[in-house]
């Protein structure tokens, strides 16, 4: 729905696009984290963006992060934890 909407207004919408939502940021420096270990390293013919949703109200004034591949500090191609369980579908 929010690539909808930025689509509407004219913005380019990119192929991931991350909520950002409590990443850690430092505003003064611009130095974005990947504390939830978000992998788009493998993504290299394609685009991203993290908008930093929760931070848009208190600094109004940051830009989305929008960084040329291999999108660093998300630039990582494997998932941290145990092996996800096998789906069976009804």
């Amino acid at each position: 729905m929010l690539g909808l909407l930025l689509g509407i207004h004219g913005l380019p919408v990119p192929n991931v696009l991350y909520d950002g939502i409590e990443e850690t940021f430092d505003p003064i420096g611009h130095v974005y984290s990947n504390d939830h270990h978000v992998c788009v390293g493998a993504n290299t013919g394609g685009t991203f963006a993290d908008l930093g949703l929760a931070l848009q109200a208190e600094h109004p004034e940051t830009p989305f992060y929008v960084p040329a591949a291999p999108f660093a500090p998300f630039d990582c191609t494997a998932l941290l934890g145990d092996p996800v369980a096998t789906v069976v579908l009804p």
